[in-house]
């Protein structure tokens, strides 16, 4: 998998967030196709898991968002942006990797 993402992780730009609970990300890449690595460093401590902005997407673009090379959903970079998603529920110290491309 590293290799298929090599190019991505080592080239373009960085993004960095927390989302608050013991989340925080890192998107690498480029507003059209970026590499978001989400990251639980501790037990969720609410009920629900956090929702993930990416200030930086594009607003009048729409994005699809897909784990494991599988297509989960798409949304208006502007959604993303203001609302965000919902992160699916995560163990502590583990490690989820979604690859953003724009539409």
């Amino acid at each position: 998998r590293y290799k298929a993402l090599r190019e991505r992780l080592h080239s373009g730009r960085l993004w960095m967030g927390d989302c608050g609970d013991g989340v925080v990300w890192q998107a690498h890449g480029s507003r059209e196709a970026m590499i978001l690595i989400v990251t639980r460093t501790a037990m969720a401590g609410g009920a629900f898991p956090p929702s993930l902005r990416l200030p930086m997407l594009d607003p009048g673009r729409r994005y699809r968002i897909a784990r494991d090379g599988k297509p989960s959903f798409e949304e208006p970079g502007a959604w993303l942006a203001r609302i965000g998603f919902t992160l699916p529920r995560m163990p502590a110290e583990a490690v989820r990797i979604f690859e953003v491309t724009a539409l």
